[in-house]
């Protein structure tokens, strides 16, 4: 996020009565989540993406015994086209449709009634083509982590765990490329996965309160 995000942020927390204390990228806010999860065993350096359905975050921290050293964080917006006449009714049954490919191969898309002439819609993907449409956007998650490690100064080998959230992190492509990435290294994955920034942001709200 640049500085007009950030006092957009902190201007709507002032406005619902809240005492903002710190804005932190949510990858940071997984890392801090698992790191008071994890067991004890030294230091620990941890990668953690989040990655949702317009955007990706990745931080790098070292952590142990429950203190963080944030080493590089990295965001960036996936390069989606989005137009005043998208139709929402399309780009949610769309999302389901995405959803249902994360654990099926093939999924529907069913509309009644879309546009001026009322047309039905009924029409399916299978999870190939879905990979094979998506293969350039699923990718880019690889260079949103390439230039963390780059800015953290860190080789993919120096990465001792790798921790993905986020809605999209479900999809097994994008699963797949990440732990390709580092040579077949096991991914960590919350049981809580969309709660896991929200649980790291309160525990670092905690600590500086």
């Amino acid at each position: 996020m640049g500085i007009h995000q950030h006092a957009a942020i902190r201007n709507a927390g002032t406005i619902a009565g809240l005492n903002v204390l710190r804005i932190v990228a949510t990858s940071t806010s997984v890392c801090m989540s698992w790191g008071l999860k994890s067991a004890r065993n030294g230091e620990k350096i941890v990668l953690a993406c989040d990655i949702g359905g317009g955007s990706v975050s990745v931080s790098i921290a070292a952590v142990d015994e429950g203190l963080f050293i944030v080493k590089s964080t990295t965001e960036t917006k996936f390069p989606i086209v989005r137009s005043k006449h998208n139709l929402v009714r399309f780009r949610t049954a769309c999302e389901n449709a995405k959803e249902t490919l994360s654990s099926a191969l093939l999924a529907s898309i069913e509309l009644a009634a879309v546009g001026s002439d009322g047309i039905n819609l009924y029409s399916s993907i299978t999870r190939e083509q879905f990979e094979e449409l998506n293969n350039d956007l699923f990718r880019s998650v690889l260079d949103v982590i390439k230039k963390a490690l780059l800015d953290g100064k860190l080789r993919e080998s120096d990465i001792d765990e790798v921790i993905v959230v986020g809605g999209s992190s479900r999809i097994p492509f994008v699963q797949n490329i990440i732990k390709d990435y580092f040579k077949g290294k096991a991914l960590v994955r919350f049981i809580y996965n969309d709660e896991a920034a929200v649980h790291g942001a309160a525990v670092l709200a905690a600590i500086v309160q």
